[in-house]
C-alpha cells in the first residue's frame, strides 16, 4: 500500500549526515534523540494540492527542512515523515518550483 500524503504536505525521508563525536559533559538520557535544527530530506511523494511542487518533477529531489517541523508516524514497522510544503526552506539543485517564465 503506497503512502499518499494530503493537505500541502510532502513525504519525505531523511539523509543521513555524518554525526559529530564530540563527547557532551552533559549527562543525557540513552533514550535521548536531539533535533536537529535543519535536515536534508529526499521528497518521496507530493500532495495533489501543493502549490510550490509539481507532483511529479519533485520526486527524488533534495530540500532543506527545519528538523522540529517534521512530522513522524510509524506504519507497518517503518517510520514515514511529513512535512508542509511552506517548510522547505531550500532546494539542493535544480529548482522544482514552478516559476512564471513569460516574466523573465
Amino acid at each position: 500500500m503506497e503512502i499518499r500524503p494530503c493537505n500541502r504536505h510532502l513525504l519525505v525521508e531523511i539523509l543521513e549526515q555524518q554525526e559529530d563525536d564530540t563527547q557532551s559533559s552533559v549527562l543525557l538520557p540513552d533514550s535521548f534523540v536531539p533535533i536537529k535544527e535543519n535536515e536534508f530530506v529526499k521528497i518521496i511523494a507530493v500532495a495533489h494540492d501543493c502549490d510550490k511542487f509539481d507532483l511529479e518533477d519533485a520526486i527524488s529531489h533534495i530540500a532543506i527542512v527545519p528538523g522540529n517541523m517534521l512530522k513522524s508516524f510509524t506504519y507497518r514497522d517503518h517510520t514515514h515523515y511529513l512535512v508542509q510544503e511552506n517548510y522547505v526552506l531550500a532546494v539542493v539543485g535544480e529548482t522544482i518550483y514552478e516559476t512564471n517564465k513569460e516574466a523573465s
